[in-house]
């Protein structure tokens, strides 16, 4: 050690070796020194001692420059480091800027509508503003996105658990999509099992945000042929959900990108009609809620979406509730009293849903799901 080291730095590793002498026991350090030339190096010593032939307390010792994996992770934890205030500073910013983007898409939507309500529009006025609504429904729809990645990602997403009634909040999934279905002049069926809970507990919001979504897409990337909504219960606590369509499906390849941030399957006009976002969120909300989205699918045959989820069932008052969904959805017509016009009066299970969402507070469903109705 004095023959290659300062003295003060040969005094500690004598030291260190003479307690290895006295202890009998093999010691592995990291030490650190600075060489003639001023250079830092790192060694890792792993000294040993033992008893020669002839009665000789002797001592092995292996030495390993560590210095460039110490530079390694001195760096790499430093990047890490940077990587996380970034990864925070950027979801702080993508929190705050979308309160602040969604107060005035909020104001010009609201105009939008009222304007719309107009009777004198010229018809290319009419056209524009309708230009303008969608436009704004869908950059309202991509903030709200960016929003939820933003909470997910800050760890500041919690679920908002509550008694669930299963039926009326199947009911207002089925109406929704089922419309869009017939826009589309697809075949919508609901398959729920016999023996669903008719209460469960569970965030009925996000809950329905995944359901949504994933039936959405199913009706969005189908142009022939149906969609199935499969709702069973695999175990007295777990419900499992389904999505079956005849679409243009997704290749193998494409089966985990779809599940990334704005990436997306499907021809050039399908996507325009999307953030890219939604199955990203949806995952990510299932996986809060402890289940797993998985997806078959076969290019030209459609593709299944399935997961399940830790739903206790829990007591519901049943006076007044709505009997769970169950086969095709078909919109009544009834003609007026007086004969001059066709009248469609929405059956009481839509103005049930439509009061169930006034009762959740959510505006823009309760706008969207009377828009359809009217439609």
């Amino acid at each position: 050690d004095y023959d290659f080291f300062p003295e003060i730095q040969a005094d500690e590793f004598w030291a260190k070796d003479e307690f290895v002498f006295n202890a009998g026991v093999i010691n592995l350090n990291e030490e650190r020194f600075t060489s003639a030339r001023g250079e830092t190096h790192y060694v890792q010593t792993k000294k040993t001692p033992f008893v020669s032939g002839d009665g000789q307390p002797m001592l092995v010792g292996v030495i390993r420059d560590i210095t460039d994996y110490k530079r390694y992770e001195e760096a790499r934890e430093a990047a890490l480091a940077e990587a996380m205030r970034l990864a925070k500073t950027r979801s702080e910013f993508l929190s705050h800027m979308s309160h602040e983007l969604r107060t005035p898409l909020n104001g010009i939507l609201g105009y939008t509508q009222i304007l719309q309500r107009d009777n004198t529009l010229s018809s290319r006025n009419a056209d524009a503003l309708n230009v303008i609504r969608q436009s704004g429904e869908h950059l309202l729809s991509l903030v709200e996105d960016i929003l939820d990645l933003a909470r997910i990602e800050a760890g500041r997403f919690k679920l908002d658990l509550s008694d669930i009634s299963l039926a009326t909040f199947l009911h207002v999934i089925v109406d929704i999509v089922s419309i869009r279905a017939k826009q589309k002049g697809l075949e919508f069926i609901t398959d729920s099992a016999a023996d669903l809970p008719a209460g469960i507990r569970g965030d009925d919001k996000r809950l329905r945000q995944v359901l949504l979504n994933l039936l959405s897409n199913a009706v969005k990337f189908t142009e022939h042929g149906k969609v199935i909504f499969h709702i069973s219960r695999t175990s007295a606590s777990r419900i499992a959900f389904v999505i079956e369509d005849t679409g243009v499906g997704i290749a193998t390849s494409e089966l985990e990108t779809v599940f990334h941030p704005f990436e997306q399957s499907g021809d050039v006009p399908q996507r325009l009609g999307g953030t890219g976002l939604g199955l990203t969120i949806s995952r990510q909300l299932v996986r809060l809620m402890g289940g797993e989205i998985s997806v078959e699918s076969r290019i030209g045959k459609g593709s299944t979406f399935r997961f399940e989820l830790e739903l206790p069932a829990v007591e519901i008052d049943l006076a007044g509730l709505l009997p769970l969904p169950n086969g095709k959805e078909k919109a009544e017509a009834t003609v007026a009293e007086d004969k001059s016009e066709l009248l469609i009066i929405p059956s009481a299970d839509e103005m049930k849903n439509l009061h169930h969402l006034a009762l959740l507070g959510n505006m823009r469903d309760i706008v969207q799901y009377a828009e359809q109705l009217s439609a």
